[in-house]
């Protein structure tokens, strides 16, 4: 599948009809995701990537239940947390203290609770809360300057409304609205100098309107216009 600059979008494999083995994802022609599938349920390792190569997110999956450590990184490739689950439940968090050594783990009572983690430097890394075992409220992360990384919204582990994602110089990266986990409404997307790169109007996870995308001097490139994913003009 192919995004439309023509460029990869997804890979991907299956077996009666069911996604199996690898499942990998760009974005812009970055790669995002790698993740392994076994009849249609997520199943062993699955990582997240930054643009520049660098792993974001790491962690196993047992047949779609999250299990064992996730570990979440900042840009730089520093630690920002570790989540531990059980079965698919979230259990307890650690981040590394100032002498590169992981604190003692803080649990969840009943997979509620709030994770409040730091860098070795001593400066907040990320900011969020679990209820009942799900994302619930405001989610903040933290570059390792103290700068804002990224901020949105979670009711019962869905995304929901303005979700904002920053450059370590602190100029946007993102801007998209959420309800219940699809990109709704415009989403702008900026260069690392602020100026726009693309910009889409969505419904509900697809493009529904028009669709911008900008050179580095700030130059339409290319315009369309989309119905439900499908290019009309």
């Amino acid at each position: 599948m192919y995004d439309l600059d023509g460029k990869i979008k997804e890979s991907s494999f299956y077996r009666n009809g069911e996604r199996d083995s690898l499942y990998t994802s760009w974005l812009f022609g970055d790669k995002v995701s790698e993740q392994w599938y076994e009849d249609g349920e997520l199943h062993g390792l699955a990582k997240w990537y930054y643009p520049d190569g660098k792993v974001e997110t790491a962690g196993n999956y047992d047949m779609g239940d999250r299990v064992g450590y996730f570990l979440y990184y900042a840009p730089d490739g520093q630690l920002r947390f570790r989540l531990n689950y059980r079965a698919g439940v979230v259990v307890s968090y650690s981040f590394l203290g100032p002498d590169s050594a992981f604190v003692p783990e803080i649990p969840f009572v009943n997979g509620s609770g709030n994770v409040k983690a730091y860098f070795k430097n001593g400066k907040l890394s990320a900011d969020f809360s679990f209820k009942n075992g799900f994302y619930d409220g405001e989610y903040t992360l933290y570059f390792t300057n103290g700068n804002t990384a990224f901020k949105t919204g979670y009711k019962n582990t869905m995304t929901q409304g303005k979700t904002l994602e920053y450059y370590p110089n602190g100029k946007q990266m993102t801007e998209e609205f959420y309800v219940d986990d699809e990109i709704d409404g415009e989403a702008v997307y900026y260069y690392p100098d602020g100026k726009r790169r693309m910009s889409a109007e969505m419904k509900l996870g697809k493009f529904h309107g028009w669709v911008v995308m900008y050179d580095t001097n700030g130059k339409i490139r290319s315009k369309l216009h989309l119905y439900n994913d499908d290019i009309i003009e």
